[in-house]
């Protein structure tokens, strides 16, 4: 996958890549190492998006931290305050605390697939639509999202037609079934995707987007 990253921010003198759910950076500081790796003359704009107040401390200790702008939010269809539903319990494969899994949205299927993981604890947390993140911060244009929101995504795109529409590539989590209440299927994102998009490459629960109506796509 971040082959696919490399490609879309390369020659681009002045990337902008937007985050939607950076949980603890992991992913963050990958993506930030590779790019000032490439081209460490680049002027990057990384904005992270991450509403779990336990991910954010962490977060905030990130050696990219400096490199980033860190936006301690939710990204949903409307500007408003909303309960998180926050994920724990320990997780068999690192025998550690796991907040990757919250969301705004109730666990369902989840559930019966991670019976160790449990949704006991809620904190409020500010949403933003995408729509205005990105007329807040003036962006031209977004080269590439992440988005990771745990059944989520309807939110993203109903917020967000505008923001999309002058994104080149859209990347986000998927599942075919109901892991959180309410959650569309890999078809339905696509449909939502404003003006025409193609598959680039797809995995098991993740899939890669790009927008065909910009200047210079298809």
């Amino acid at each position: 996958m971040l082959k696919y990253l490399e490609d879309a921010v390369r020659n681009v003198s002045h990337p902008i890549i937007v985050e939607i759910g950076a949980a603890r950076g992991e992913d963050t500081e990958t993506i930030v190492r590779k790019i000032f790796d490439n081209d460490p003359e680049s002027i990057l704009e990384y904005y992270a998006f991450e509403p779990d107040p336990r991910n954010i401390a962490v977060l905030k200790r990130s050696p990219v931290i400096d490199c980033i702008h860190l936006i301690e939010a939710a990204v949903g269809e409307t500007n408003h305050r909303a309960l998180f539903n926050q994920s724990s319990g320990k997780n068999p494969r690192s025998d550690c605390e796991h907040t990757l899994s919250g969301s705004l949205k109730k666990p369902v299927e989840h559930l019966q697939a991670h019976p160790w993981c449990t949704f006991e604890r809620h904190t409020e947390v500010r949403v933003i639509a995408l729509n205005d993140f990105y007329d807040l911060y003036s962006l031209p244009h977004i080269d590439f999202i992440w988005c990771d929101v745990q059944g989520a995504e309807d939110l993203v795109l109903a917020g967000g037609d505008r923001a999309l529409t002058n994104t080149h590539f859209f990347y986000t989590e998927y599942y075919e079934n109901e892991m959180y209440e309410g959650q569309i299927n890999v078809q339905t994102i696509h449909d939502r995707l404003p003006g025409r998009w193609r598959i680039v490459d797809r995995w098991p629960h993740d899939i890669l987007f790009e927008n065909m109506c910009l200047p210079g796509e298809g």
